[in-house]
């Protein structure tokens, strides 16, 4: 092999080496960098969501007396709540506000003779929150729902404007569509609980358990000119 022959290979080897060599690196240093997951917020909308509602019916015991559970409810409720588009919030996550515009909940009670409502309350109502439990992805996500509603039951208002808080994490879509592992089961609600008189237990409350979304579905997309009209805050 001539001298011109073999620095042509000895070259060629180099640059099939480097290549590799540079090559492995760019594969390194791909396989440390963090991937984001996929999956982002829905644009602005209306949602209509279907839930069971499990609820605690208890008999307040006499003084000293520990309280007696009558029976737990089961509550069927559909829900529509009105969403802005998504936002960064103060803190660097990603969010969505929106506002509940019709909800109504009811179950039947052997041991009162008679139907429980819940339902939203009139006139205004506070703003809820989606918001991303992570600032390299919007799912998974925390429900934190915010409403006042009325409570009925053997033809008595039990109470106005009942504050409403439950809270969820871990949702992996939104709307929710009832599948457990993209919609979780709801079991944080508000500290505080819903009181009556009735004649024959005397004070009765009742005790949410948990809260499981059976379905869901986008009711409208907003058109640009529907989101200029809509008052949904972006922050808390």
């Amino acid at each position: 092999m001539s001298r011109t022959l073999r620095s042509v290979v000895v070259l060629w080897c180099a640059v099939l080496c480097l290549s590799g060599n540079a090559l492995f690196a760019l594969d390194s240093a791909t396989a440390v960098v963090p991937v984001p997951v996929s999956g982002t917020f829905p644009l602005a909308g209306i949602d209509q969501i279907d839930h069971d509602l499990q609820i605690d019916l208890f008999q307040r015991g006499a003084e000293g007396a520990p309280d007696t559970l009558l029976e737990t409810l089961s509550f069927r409720g559909r829900m529509t709540i009105e969403r802005g588009d998504p936002y960064i919030s103060s803190s660097g996550f990603r969010e969505v506000s929106f506002v509940v515009t019709r909800w109504e909940a009811t179950a039947w009670s052997n041991a009162l003779g008679s139907m429980v409502v819940y339902r939203l309350s009139p006139g205004a109502q506070p703003p809820s929150y989606i918001t991303a439990e992570t600032r390299t992805s919007d799912y998974p996500a925390t429900f934190d729902f915010n409403l006042y509603f009325d409570a009925t039951a053997y033809g008595m208002i039990l109470i106005e404007r009942h504050h409403g808080r439950p809270k969820g994490h871990g949702f992996m879509e939104v709307p929710p569509s009832g599948n457990r592992p993209t919609s979780p089961t709801i079991t944080s609600f508000e500290p505080y609980v819903i009181e009556g008189e009735h004649p024959q237990y005397g004070t009765i409350y009742f005790r949410p358990r948990n809260c499981n979304d059976s379905g869901s579905q986008t009711l409208h997309t907003y058109t640009a000119a529907e989101k200029a009209s809509l008052k949904l805050p972006q922050g808390r």
